[in-house]
């Protein structure tokens, strides 16, 4: 049995490779925008690509030793404006900088980090970034959407 998906995929890059480097380059950025948001979402439903949902946070405590609620983990760096993408030509990149990309490896890979001075916590594996088959759906059907000059 052929995979349909891979000729589609190959007849899609063929009709990329003819557009002017400057439409190309439009065309990579909204694809990268897309998967960026994606990302986000699913960061916010605390899951990982593919779809495993994340351990959950360990119970935490206030300054009082009272027990607190925990929240949702991840709330800073599922911002938009903390991934950013560089795109140059063809190529699309999406990650963290800085003291962000420090944090985010740690929670992605899972390890040991400072919270404050002298104090570590051990964080278990939470896959932040990634590209789940449902990625690759939306971003097959925004690419003929462009070829084809409609919108989505």
């Amino acid at each position: 049995m052929t995979d349909g998906a891979g000729s589609i995929d190959a007849w899609l890059a063929g009709l990329l490779l003819r557009l002017e480097p400057a439409a190309r380059k439009t065309v990579v950025r909204d694809l990268a925008l897309t998967l960026r948001r994606r990302n986000a979402m699913r960061m916010g439903a605390q899951e990982s690509p593919d779809g495993d949902p994340w351990e959950p946070r360990k119970p935490q405590q206030d300054r009082h030793g009272q027990v607190r609620r925990a929240g949702k983990m991840m709330r800073g760096l599922r911002r938009l404006r903390r991934m950013p993408i560089t795109v140059q030509g063809d190529d699309a990149e999406l990650g963290f900088r800085g003291r962000d990309r420090r944090i985010a490896a740690v929670h992605h890979f899972g390890g040991v980090d400072d919270v404050v001075d002298g104090v570590e916590a051990d964080y278990p594996a939470r896959p932040l970034l990634g590209i789940a088959d449902e990625d690759l759906a939306v971003v097959r059907e925004r690419l003929l959407a462009h070829l084809t000059g409609g919108t989505l």
